[in-house]
This record gives C-alpha cells, sequence and structure tokens, in this order.
C-alpha cells in the first residue's frame, strides 16, 4: 500500500493547494472589501472572546442555555421513541404527501417537512434574502413543475432541477472571478514580476505564492490525467468545473455559513460532460481509455473532500482575523493538517477492511458497505455507456443553460437596484439537490422568525435572541451527535437506527 498512497496523497494535496490557493486569492476581497460575515465563525469567535464590561459573555447568556434546552428537549424526546416504539415522537421530518392525493396537485409530491434545529439556529445568522430565496424557489420550482406534469408527459428528470444547479454554479463562479477580478490581477501582475500595489493588510499568502500554487495545482492534474490515458480535451473542462463548484461552495460557507456538505449538485461536475458531450462523443474524443480513467474519478465529483477542506480553510482565515493572528501562519498547519487527516483516513479504513471485510461493513453482509455499492455502480454504468453509446442530452443541456441565465439574471438585478430582494445563492440551496430539498422547511422557520422579529422589535430584538438561536445549534450538536451517537455504540444497532442523525 505504501506507493499507491503515497501517489494518491500527492494528488490529493495538490488538489487541496490548488484550492486553498484559489480562497487565499479571494480572502481579502470576500472579508475586507464585502465584508461577508461567514456565520459559521462568529460562534467559536464569541463563544472565546472576553466581554466586555458589563457584557454577558455567549457562554453566561441564559437565553443560549434555553436554546440548548430546547434542541435537546427535542432529540430526548426522538431518542426515547427509538428506545421505546411506544412512544410517539417527532423524528426528524414528516411526509405530508397524503394530503396531495388528488390531481394535479398530486404532481407536487413527495412533500415532506423537515425538523433540523442547526439549520434553524445557524439560519438565523444568515441573510434574510438569501432565506427567502431558499425556500421561495423551492416552491416555485414544484408549482412548475405541476402545471408542466398536468400540461402533457414529462421525463422522470423533469424539470431538471440539478442540471439547473449545475449552470447557476458555473453562472455563479463566474460572478464571483468578476468581483475578485482585482485581486485577482494582483496576483497575476506579482507572478509576472510586475509592480503590485503596497498592501495595507496581509492576506493568507503571498499573491504571487497563490498564484503559482493554482497554475502548479492544474498543471498537475493535466498531467496526472495524461498519464492515466485521459486526454487535456477532457481533464480541463472536467478541472474548470470541479474549480468553479469549489469556488462556489466555499462561498456558500462564508456569505451562508450553511452547515450543509451536500449544497452542491451531487456528482454533476462529471454528469455534465456526459449529458453535454454524449457517451459517444466523448468516446470519439478520448476513446474507451478515456471514459474509464473519467469514471475512476468521479468521486472527485460525488463526494466534497477538496471542496469542504477548502471551505473549513476559508473559515481559520476568517478566524485568524478575528483574533487579530497573522493568516499566513494558517496555512503551513492547514496542509499540515490536511496530511494528516489522510493518514489517519488510511489507518482506519485499511484496519476495518482488513479486520471485518468490506462485505460485512455496515452490516451488509455479503452485499458490501455503502461506498463500495457507489463504486460498483459507477463501474456498472461504464460497462453500459461503453456497450451502448449515447449522444447529447438536449433537454438537460437546455435546463443547464437556464439556470446559467437565471442565476445570471439574478445577480445583474441585484447589482442595479439595491433592495432587490432575491438572492442567486438562495436559487442554488433551491435546486441544488434535487427534486427533494432537506432544507427548505427550516430556512423557511428561520426567515419567519428573522422577519417577525425583525418587525417587531427592530435589529435590537433581532442581536438580543441570536443566542437563544445559537444555543439551538449548539443543543442539537450535543445532544444528537454527541450523547446519542456515543450511546448507539452501546445498544443494539436496529434500534440505534430508528433514530437516524445526519449532519451536513
Amino acid at each position: 500500500w505504501a506507493l499507491p498512497l503515497a501517489l494518491w496523497t500527492v494528488f490529493l494535496l495538490a488538489g487541496f493547494i490548488g484550492a486553498l490557493s484559489l480562497v487565499a486569492l479571494l480572502h481579502r476581497e470576500w472579508s475586507e472589501g464585502e465584508r461577508l460575515l461567514y456565520p459559521l465563525t462568529f460562534i467559536p469567535l464569541e463563544m472565546t472572546r472576553t466581554p466586555l464590561s458589563g457584557a454577558q459573555s455567549l457562554r453566561s447568556d441564559p437565553l443560549t442555555w434555553v436554546g440548548i434546552s430546547i434542541a435537546c428537549a427535542f432529540n430526548g424526546w426522538n431518542i426515547l421513541g427509538a428506545l421505546n416504539p411506544s412512544v410517539p415522537s417527532p423524528g426528524l421530518y414528516k411526509d405530508v404527501s397524503d394530503l396531495l392525493s388528488e390531481r394535479p396537485f398530486a404532481y407536487l409530491r413527495p412533500v415532506t417537512l423537515y425538523f433540523r434545529p442547526d439549520i434553524v439556529g445557524v439560519g438565523y445568522l444568515v441573510p434574510a434574502d438569501i432565506l427567502l430565496s431558499s425556500w421561495l424557489f423551492f416552491i416555485l420550482w414544484r408549482v412548475g413543475k405541476m402545471v408542466a406534469l398536468t400540461l402533457g408527459d414529462r421525463p422522470a428528470e423533469y424539470p431538471y432541477p440539478q442540471e439547473a444547479a449545475t449552470g447557476g454554479y458555473l453562472a455563479m463562479a463566474l460572478m464571483l472571478l468578476w468581483s475578485g477580478r482585482r485581486e485577482l490581477a494582483r496576483g497575476v501582475r506579482a507572478f509576472l514580476g510586475r509592480p503590485v500595489p503596497t498592501e495595507r493588510h496581509a492576506g493568507p499568502t503571498r499573491s504571487r505564492l497563490a498564484v503559482i500554487g493554482l497554475l502548479t495545482s492544474g498543471g498537475f492534474f493535466v498531467l496526472w490525467c495524461a498519464l492515466s490515458g485521459l486526454t487535456p480535451l477532457i481533464s480541463l473542462p472536467y478541472l474548470v468545473v470541479l474549480a468553479s463548484f469549489t469556488l462556489v461552495f466555499v462561498r456558500f460557507r462564508a456569505e451562508t455559513g450553511m452547515p450543509i456538505e451536500f449544497l452542491y449538485p451531487y456528482g454533476y461536475a462529471r454528469k455534465l460532460l456526459l449529458y453535454s458531450a454524449g457517451t459517444a462523443g466523448l468516446l470519439r474524443i478520448g476513446g474507451p481509455r478515456g471514459l474509464t480513467i473519467l469514471t475512476c474519478l468521479a468521486w472527485l465529483a460525488r463526494h466534497h473532500l477538496i471542496p469542504s477542506a477548502a471551505a473549513y480553510s476559508a473559515d481559520a482565515f476568517r478566524i485568524s482575523d478575528g483574533l487579530g493572528l497573522r493568516t499566513r501562519r494558517v496555512v503551513p498547519l492547514l496542509a499540515l493538517a490536511f496530511v494528516v487527516g489522510l493518514a489517519a483516513a488510511y489507518v482506519t479504513h485499511l484496519t476495518a477492511y482488513y479486520t471485518f471485510g468490506q462485505n460485512v461493513l455496515e452490516g451488509r453482509t455479503f452485499e458490501a458497505d455503502y461506498r463500495a455499492q457507489v463504486a460498483l455502480q459507477e463501474f456498472a454504468d461504464l460497462d453500459a455507456m461503453l456497450r451502448s453509446p449515447t449522444p447529447a442530452n438536449a433537454p438537460a443541456t437546455l435546463f443547464t443553460g437556464y439556470g446559467f441565465l437565471v442565476v445570471m439574471a439574478l445577480s445583474l438585478l441585484r447589482r442595479s437596484f439595491m433592495r432587490f430582494p432575491l438572492h442567486p445563492l438562495g436559487f442554488l440551496i433551491s435546486v441544488c439537490y434535487g427534486h427533494d430539498n432537506p432544507w427548505w422547511s427550516p430556512l423557511l422557520a428561520a426567515w419567519a422568525a428573522k422577519v417577525v422579529l425583525m418587525k417587531i422589535g427592530g435589529l435590537r430584538l433581532y442581536r438580543r435572541l441570536v443566542p437563544l438561536f445559537i444555543g439551538l445549534f449548539l443543543g442539537h450538536l450535543f445532544a444528537g451527535g454527541v450523547v446519542w451517537t456515543t450511546l448507539s455504540v452501546f445498544i443494539d444497532p436496529t434500534v440505534s437506527a430508528r433514530y437516524h442523525m445526519y449532519f451536513g
């Protein structure tokens, strides 16, 4: 295992350095130019700061403990229901599709209400226009689907929400690069050895080093793919889409703080190539070997190692700024932590595989665990693509363009009208997860609470209740993520599965 793991470590580290360099280039524009809130970093900064004389800290504020108590009571109720099924408990969601049994309203199904104290808590800190857009666009999207299905038959994928989100992600990436063009130009000028205006505040790294890291990472990816047998005509577009997804994902964290990992079109960085060019077109460009290597790298699009690591790095930069630390000292620590994390992952996974066998993990006797099933499905799909190549999917490509235009239009409207109430990030939240959306109802609750409280007591009441909602977030993480998770280790798996906790 030494050589393959060493090579994959270099590959992953190169991807991380590229994403880190891109975030470092734009950090000053986002934190100082646009003054983004980075809501998730607000919590640790408030938890650790020393309050001014006469002021209450977040730890000592009674509203914080009220929020924690509410979240613990909610989770305790669900845990009691898992231990004793005769106890009626709310669970984490409620399917209300049965209320929509008659056409055309049946076309709105499924309709599920999700109970997520963590998202409600952090959502309270999210700008109101993003909250409004996230649930409003979701409802409009579902209503549009109902109208279209009423008028005639449509494919099961219609109206292609994740394809629209893919186009929206690409448009959003272009807008972010345009808004950060000054910092990017500064980096390019420094890289070319031209004079650069004096920097008032040092960024996470020197602009020249960030550009070098970005170019080196991209070149390494294309070279790796070429040596594997994947032509740059395929690997370069794949790299551009992956980088765009990473950039927008980090922007989500910086502007909304949403504690969600699947906040992107799952797997669509690769699917975009498959349906826009068609598998027949990709085979003409790269042959069977190219399509095989693209399948081997499918996990880059399906899973969120690099985007999440980049988002955590952006949080670390913001926390360093908040504490008055030198941000540049954080960069080598982040790289070191990334490598140590990879080593820990290698040890834990290989130990589990050799000790128990991957085919029996997660209680799936002779069926393999979820990760193995995903890999098997990828290569089953590859076999089907090689046996029966397909042309480009025109409807999917059309809706990708539609999503691109919607995000561009929303971005331009916000630049033209300062009080325009809709936000392109809210549109992406509404469609990136597909036909269902586990966030729309908690975000609707957070928006309603925020709007009502602002109407009643203005900014003063809103700020006073911030500890209450942060307590909801912390209490849910503690009761569901620490207490119930630890307890589940010592009880029957069939019992713990009755209250399946998930974060992100």
